[in-house]
């Protein structure tokens, strides 16, 4: 309620005109842009380890951008459906038993539990998206700087 009074006083105080509208940024003098905005988004007195670890990786681009909304938590799963009214229920389509949250989806469901053990990764200490880069991986798997570990 309190959020309407304030946008109602702020909407009373616009004056509308039959001149046309003029995009600009509050904290630039040129007209408004993209990349400006993202720019001004993307704070780069704020690193993004993630986001530094997944562009400069060698992975193909389509894995690059899976890992980014992955840890921007912005997949398709079912918790971030249900938010934005798409998915009636949050419910695990596989199991069932829980919320489809990312950390059910990818590490806590019994199904993609039993993957990861089968394929040798350890993701028992696991709680944070942070903790996926330290994670114990199998030996094939590619290192960081994209050689095959022996």
């Amino acid at each position: 309620m309190s959020e309407l009074t304030t946008l109602i006083q702020m909407l009373e105080q616009v004056q509308l005109t039959d001149s046309p509208d003029e995009r600009t940024m509050r904290l630039s003098t040129s007209s408004f842009n993209s990349r400006q905005a993202y720019g001004m988004l993307m704070d780069s007195s704020i690193a993004d380890g993630n986001g530094l670890r997944i562009w400069k990786s060698r992975m193909p681009n389509k894995v690059k951008v899976f890992a980014w909304l992955f840890f921007r938590d912005r997949l398709s799963t079912r918790v971030n459906l249900h938010r934005k009214h798409v998915q009636p229920v949050d419910t695990c389509s596989r199991c069932g038993t829980s919320s489809e949250s990312w950390q059910h989806a990818f590490f806590h469901c019994p199904y993609t539990a039993e993957l990861w053990s089968r394929i040798g990764v350890d993701i028992s200490n696991v709680q944070e998206m942070e903790d996926l880069w330290s994670a114990h991986h199998p030996a094939a798997v590619c290192s960081a700087t994209g050689q095959m570990s022996s």
